[in-house]
Order: C-alpha cells, then sequence, then structure tokens
C-alpha cells in the first residue's frame, strides 16, 4: 500500500485540527449565550451549572472543561468585554489627532457599543453593577468600573486643561457624564435597540451640551452651535 506524501498528511492533520477549533469554539459560544441568557433573567445565585449544561445543550464536565467554574464563566462573560473596553479608551487618550471634545464623543460611542453588541449581556452586567452583590465578580466589576471612570476622568481634565470647560467643573462634569452614559445605555438595552444609531446620536449631543453647560466663559475652545461630532457607521 503506497504511503501518501508528508504533504498530505501534513493538510490532514490541519483540517482535522481546524474542525475540533471550530468545534470547540462553536461549544463555548453556546455555552456563553445559555448563561448570559439565564444569568440576565434569573440572576447569578439563582441559576445552576445544571441549568446552563441544559439549555447549551452540553454535559456539565464539558462546561467545566472550558470554563472551570460558573465564577469563570461570568468572568469570561463580563470581564473580558469590559477589559477591551478599557483599553480601548485608554488608546484614545494617547491620540494626540483628536481635540479633547471628539475624543469625549469617542468614548461614549465605545460604551454604547459595549451595549449594542449584546443586548442580554448587557442586562446580566446591570444585574450585577447595580444588584446586590451576590455574584462573586461583582468587586471587580467595581474596580474596572472605576478604571474606566478614571480613564473619563483623564479625558474630563484635558477639556478642562485646555479651555474648553471650567476647571472647577471637573468631577461635576464626571458624574454627569457618569449618568448620561448609564441612561442612555440602559435605553438602548430595554428600549431602543431596534434604534441603536438615534440613541448614541442623543449621547453625543448630550455630551455636547454637557460642555457647553460646564465650559468658561473665556473658553479658548467654546463649542459653536455645528460643533462636529463623531461619526458613527
Amino acid at each position: 500500500m503506497k504511503t501518501p506524501p508528508q504533504s498530505e498528511l501534513l493538510a490532514g492533520e490541519r483540517s482535522v485540527e481546524l474542525a475540533t477549533r471550530s468545534k470547540s469554539e462553536e461549544t463555548t459560544r453556546r455555552i456563553e449565550q445559555a448563561a448570559a441568557r439565564l444569568f440576565a433573567a434569573r440572576g447569578f445565585a439563582a441559576t445552576s451549572i445544571r441549568d446552563i449544561a441544559t439549555a447549551a445543550g452540553v454535559t456539565q464536565p464539558t462546561l467545566y472543561y472550558h470554563f472551570g467554574s460558573k465564577e469563570g464563566l461570568a468572568k469570561h462573560i463580563l470581564l473580558g468585554p469590559i477589559q477591551r473596553l478599557h483599553d480601548e479608551l485608554a488608546g484614545l487618550l494617547r491620540r494626540h489627532d483628536l481635540d479633547p471634545a471628539e475624543r469625549i464623543e469617542r468614548m461614549i460611542a465605545l460604551y454604547l457599543e459595549l451595549g449594542r453588541e449584546d443586548a442580554v449581556r448587557t442586562r446580566f452586567l446591570c444585574g450585577v453593577f447595580f444588584g446586590p452583590e451576590e455574584c462573586p465578580i461583582a468587586r471587580e466589576l467595581a474596580r474596572m468600573a472605576d478604571e474606566l471612570d478614571d480613564l473619563i476622568r483623564q479625558a474630563v481634565t484635558r477639556l478642562a486643561q485646555e479651555g474648553w470647560i471650567d476647571p472647577r467643573g471637573v468631577e461635576r462634569f464626571v458624574l454627569e457624564l457618569r449618568g448620561v452614559l448609564t441612561i442612555t445605555l440602559l435605553d438602548l438595552v430595554y428600549r431602543a435597540a431596534e434604534h441603536p444609531k438615534a440613541v448614541e446620536r442623543l449621547a453625543i449631543d448630550l455630551a455636547s451640551d454637557l460642555i457647553r453647560a460646564h465650559r468658561s466663559l473665556d473658553a479658548a475652545n467654546p463649542l459653536s452651535e455645528t460643533s462636529a461630532s463623531v461619526q458613527i457607521t
């Protein structure tokens, strides 16, 4: 019997490897989606590993193999996307081609994109963040939220440093901006998911209004009535 060429053997092994990886990724996605739905609907504490495995159509050992524990699964669902948001916001702070107002607008767009890309996950996030600390990752989530707030504060401080707003109003601006983000994100998830662009447009307009409200009388860079805003695509 003729032995297949080495190249054919390698190609066959590669094909099997890709198929196995694809199946594993599909299983992971199915578990994540089932868990997010159940966590959002019932809460973390009221959802069992058995519930998630049944909803995902996998065995409990399979779930443990991919995520280690229910806490590990919750971390994978929530903390990964938030870390990505953190990195993107930090990247905006490092850019020197944006004026301070445009940087704030782009930050808002990134926040809302996090909610728009997966409304069920965002409902779970809101349940953990605003609910009782029954979820083991609540403290870690709060720590990451503080880090996001610090990035926003740095961006607002630059607004003040470059004369866009009164420096005495930085902390109040941060508080009000956080409120705008929270309200708009909840609106996006619970009431206006079918019109995400309109919601983002509203948030950006509100940010511009905040800048106008907080600018000093001798602001070096006052916003005009037709201030350019980030384009949402």
